[in-house]
């Protein structure tokens, strides 16, 4: 028998211990978030081109509409676990 499930904390939260985690969000919608790793940045890319120029600007501080490859470069290869940390959620 499986233990139940701790309740889900009012705010989403995060704590990774592993490789990567299962996490419910609020609604109930449960998403994998584990660290940035090289093979995500195609996909990182097309995330930033559909988000909206507000959500640009407040995320990353400008509204070019995609990621030059120096940004990218930087957020997905400069990661190192210890002093630049980036995760991504995925369902």
């Amino acid at each position: 028998m499986a233990s139940p499930r701790p309740p889900v904390p009012e705010r989403d939260s995060v704590h990774l211990g592993g490789p990567g985690e299962i996490v419910e969000l609020r609604r109930g919608r449960q998403v994998l978030v584990r660290p940035l790793e090289a093979m995500d940045e195609p996909a990182l890319g097309e995330a930033f081109t559909n988000l909206s120029a507000e959500s640009r600007r407040l995320r990353f501080g400008y509204v070019d509409q995609s990621l030059s490859k120096a940004a990218m470069r930087h957020l997905v290869h400069s990661v190192d676990g210890r002093d630049h940390v980036a995760f991504v959620a995925v369902e």
